[in-house]
């Protein structure tokens, strides 16, 4: 409500959340404080889950930092055509 020309919206670690139940309970939580959205790092079946329960949810694909290790530092994904092909797949 302090800005209600801006689009708001939230997002938090899937890691952190836990189950897709968990994430819906929480993205209901965010839509009733007046989110315009929740950001969902989540696989396909619980964005697909928010969506069918009218959360407005704008999922993500490719580089999650979250995913980052300390050690290892951040994993690319679709640098060659067949796993870019595997990428357009599995969000299509």
């Amino acid at each position: 409500d302090a800005a209600p020309s801006l689009f708001t919206m939230p997002g938090e670690n899937f890691f952190e959340i836990g189950t897709a139940d968990d994430f819906v309970r929480w993205a209901f939580r965010l839509y009733k404080a007046s989110a315009d959205a929740v950001y969902c790092s989540a696989g396909y079946a619980t964005i697909k889950r928010m969506a069918d329960d009218a959360i407005p949810v704008i999922g993500h694909v490719g580089l999650i930092p979250s995913r980052a290790t300390w050690t290892g530092g951040f994993k690319a994904v679709g640098k060659t055509a067949d796993t870019a092909m595997q990428v357009f797949e599995a969000v299509k």
